[in-house]
């Protein structure tokens, strides 16, 4: 598996469209921001609890904001960014289905970006198909030297599926998010 290390503008962002789809800014998880169904084989699925511990938006080293993916007017899932100063990362996310969380991530980018003065780069992975064929439309970029996703064990050989295809993978797995230099600022 090899994940898109994806790097965008908010440009392409910002123009894309997402007219059936919005976000609301959250400062916690609760369980309506949970999906009930999936259509990824794979996705990592943690409780309210583990979120808002491992998200918390009052850290004081890192930038965590939560969004509430609506469509229509039912909430359809999240979307946590964390915002440094010259990028977004796009740490976790989950939706009922493909095109919503993809539209969901890119509005609370749009969103997170409104009032900034300079352009950032938008990280994020992805391993299902249609959300790598959505991400590269809007101008996202498999970034050069993208590092394959391993999953291991010291006592045994995990039983995962070859194909790979149908999982929701985010990038701050492992805290993959979390290296120094840390950014708090508003500038």
């Amino acid at each position: 598996l090899l994940p898109i290390g994806a790097r965008g503008d908010q440009d392409s962002v910002n123009a894309s469209s997402h007219a059936q789809v919005s976000v609301e800014p959250v400062t916690q998880f609760t369980p309506e921001l949970l999906p009930s169904s999936s259509p990824f084989e794979f996705r990592f699925t943690p409780t309210c609890d583990y979120l808002n511990w491992r998200f918390n938006t009052e850290l004081n080293f890192v930038r965590y904001r939560i969004w509430r993916i609506v469509r229509g007017h039912h909430t359809a899932g999240y979307v946590v960014l964390n915002e440094q100063r010259h990028r977004v990362i796009v740490a976790q996310a989950d939706a009922d289905d493909e095109l919503t969380l993809a539209r969901g991530v890119v509005a609370a980018i749009s969103a997170s970006s409104t009032g900034r003065r300079r352009k950032q780069g938008v990280v994020l992975t992805a391993a299902d198909e249609t959300l790598k064929s959505i991400y590269r439309s809007l101008g996202f970029k498999v970034r050069i030297g993208a590092r394959p996703f391993v999953i291991g064990s010291l006592l045994r050989k995990p039983n995962w599926p070859e194909d790979t295809s149908r999982w929701n993978v985010n990038f701050d797995w492992c805290d993959n998010g979390l290296r120094p230099p840390f950014w708090c600022g508003d500038s």
